[in-house]
C-alpha cells in the first residue's frame, strides 16, 4: 500500500511537471528575437539614425551642433549608467516598472525650445540644421543604451524580454537565464 501511495504522489508531481514546462515552453515560443529588449532598441536606432543621415545629406551638418549633441548626449550617458542598470537589476525582481516619472517629456521641451530661440536669431533654414544636427549627436545615447543593455544581459548571463504594457507609462519584462 505504501507503494501505491509513492506512485499516485509521484504521477501527480511528474503531471504537474509536465503542466508547467508546458506553460513555459508555449510563452517561449512568443518571445523571439523581437521580444528582445534589445532589438526593442536597436530597430529604432538604425530606423532613426538612416532617416537623420538622409535628411541631413539634403540640408548639410552643422557640426558645432552635431558635437554639442554628442557631448551631451555622453556626458547625461555616462553620469545615468549606474542608475540605469541599477533598473536592470531590479527587472529581475520585480518585472514591471512604471515610468511615468521619467522625464523624456522635458527634453523635447528643451529641444522645442532650442529651436523657436534658433529661429529667431539665426533664421529658419539654419535653425533646422541646428535642430537635425543636435538631434543626430543625440542619438548616440540611444545606440549606447544598446550596448549597455547587451553589456549588462553578457555580464549577468540573462536576457530581458519585453512582455506587456499596462495603460500608458508600466511595462513588464520577463527575464530568462541564458545557458
Amino acid at each position: 500500500m505504501k507503494t501505491d501511495g509513492l506512485v499516485c504522489l509521484n504521477a501527480k508531481a511528474n503531471e504537474a511537471k509536465r503542466h508547467i514546462s508546458l506553460e513555459k515552453g508555449g510563452y517561449m515560443k512568443n518571445l523571439g528575437w523581437l521580444g528582445k529588449e534589445s532589438t526593442r532598441i536597436l530597430l529604432p536606432a538604425i530606423f532613426i539614425t538612416f532617416m537623420y543621415l538622409l535628411i541631413l545629406r539634403q540640408i548639410g551638418i552643422n557640426l558645432i551642433f552635431l558635437l554639442a549633441g554628442f557631448f551631451i548626449a555622453l556626458i547625461y550617458f555616462a553620469f545615468c549608467w549606474e542608475t540605469q542598470m541599477q533598473k536592470y537589476d531590479d527587472l529581475v525582481k520585480q518585472p514591471v516598472i512604471d515610468y511615468s516619472n521619467e522625464k523624456i517629456g522635458i527634453v523635447f521641451i528643451i529641444i522645442f525650445l532650442f529651436y523657436f530661440f534658433l529661429r529667431i536669431i539665426v533664421g529658419k533654414e539654419l535653425a533646422w540644421q541646428a535642430i537635425l544636427s543636435l538631434n543626430v549627436g543625440l542619438l548616440i545615447y540611444i545606440w549606447l543604451s544598446y550596448f549597455q543593455i547587451k553589456y549588462w544581459e553578457k555580464m549577468n548571463h540573462k536576457t530581458i524580454y519585453f512582455d506587456k504594457k499596462y495603460g500608458r507609462w508600466k511595462k513588464s519584462y520577463v527575464i530568462i537565464e541564458r545557458k
